[in-house]
């Protein structure tokens, strides 16, 4: 029996009431893409390959969702879902919701048509989040995920973990999820962050030799 669990956060929407998800929920994030080609232009590779396979789920953009872990958003202009919740540690820009993300989740028991889930896991010394989700998702919902593997330390000092796809098949099969899509992704897009992070050299940039490399 799922059972609604209690935390300390705050509320930035203008109206609290509407966490209680009885009516329709809109976050208030506009989903206008402006200058569209030239902020995706300047974006590394994972982060459009990020991108790219959240389009590629084909999300329904009435449905409500929940971004655990938002962040500053990026993705959000481009996925252009109308009913999106934003929650995360502090006020990045566009977030609705304030809460640490290691204890339990103050909201509602299978509230959301979707979580998203991008780059948080690595960043949470606690995995319960995983369970969490769980527990915030209709029956037949769906949980995104994305997480780096090949990658330096970042954002310090809350950089704990590098999961390998092992790990993913079993925790996410323990708590009560069944894989649909599993989307490994490298190649160019992985060699180039290898290069930026440990060498300290953009593969995209300076000689021609550095560009055919």
């Amino acid at each position: 029996m799922c059972k609604n669990r209690g935390g300390s956060f705050k509320v930035l929407n203008s109206n609290p009431a509407k966490i209680d998800f009885t009516n329709n929920f809109s976050s208030g994030l506009s989903t206008e893409i402006s200058e569209k080609d030239s902020e995706i232009r300047n974006w590394t590779y994972w982060r459009k390959e990020n991108l790219k396979f959240l389009l590629s789920r084909n999300i329904d953009k009435d449905s409500l969702g929940l971004d655990i872990g938002a962040g500053d958003a990026l993705f959000h202009q481009f996925l252009k879902l109308k009913n999106l919740v934003s929650i995360d540690f502090t006020n990045y820009s566009g977030i609705n919701i304030i809460s640490d993300l290691n204890l339990n989740i103050p909201l509602a028991c299978e509230s959301f048509d979707f979580i998203l889930m991008t780059n948080l896991l690595e960043h949470l010394y606690d995995d319960r989040v995983i369970a969490e989700a769980n527990r915030l998702l209709k029956k037949g919902a769906r949980l995104y995920v994305t997480l780096p593997f090949l990658l330096d330390v970042h954002q310090q000092p809350y950089d704990y973990h590098r999961y390998t796809y092992l790990y993913l098949e079993k925790k996410l099969s323990q708590e009560g999820f069944e894989l649909e899509n599993f989307s490994p992704s490298g190649d160019f897009g992985t060699f180039q962050t290898l290069v930026e992070h440990y060498f300290r050299f953009r593969i995209d940039s300076g000689s021609l030799i550095g560009k055919i490399l």
